[in-house]
């Protein structure tokens, strides 16, 4: 599940002491998960969502460390931005509405290893 190879920055530590999983500068802020979420319960699930929005949201500052310094000199006390991703395995069954939902409500997407963006299906148009 590892895809750390395709990010610049991995493991990155920040002010508030939590470290992100893989960012993108600008553009992606990357947090993993390894489950099945129709294996979970929504009390699990939004506890992920709820971290990754509250951990790692935008405007976090990368901390001001040996390592971070020596790893990632140029994003060593500047905010992250970009937009948030929660990475999961590939799915075996389909992902739940209200898994999909509550990741839709908070502005995070979805994607597994291989790059499967899930998402609600559109709304039908009343006729």
């Amino acid at each position: 599940m590892e895809n750390h190879h395709r990010y610049p920055a991995n493991e990155v530590i920040l002010e508030n002491k939590k470290v992100l999983d893989s960012y993108k500068p600008n553009r992606e802020i990357v947090s993993r998960k390894h489950t099945q979420i129709s294996e979970i319960k929504p009390g699990t699930w939004e506890g992920y969502l709820s971290e990754h929005v509250n951990k790692y949201r935008p405007g976090r500052v990368v901390k001001d460390s040996p390592s971070m310094r020596d790893k990632y000199p140029d994003l060593v006390g500047r905010p992250i931005s970009g937009l948030p991703y929660m990475e999961i395995p590939v799915q075996e069954h389909d992902v739940p509405e209200w898994a999909l939902r509550a990741a839709a409500e908070r502005g995070i997407t979805i994607r597994d290893v291989n790059g499967r963006i899930y998402e609600l299906p559109p709304k039908e148009d009343p006729k």
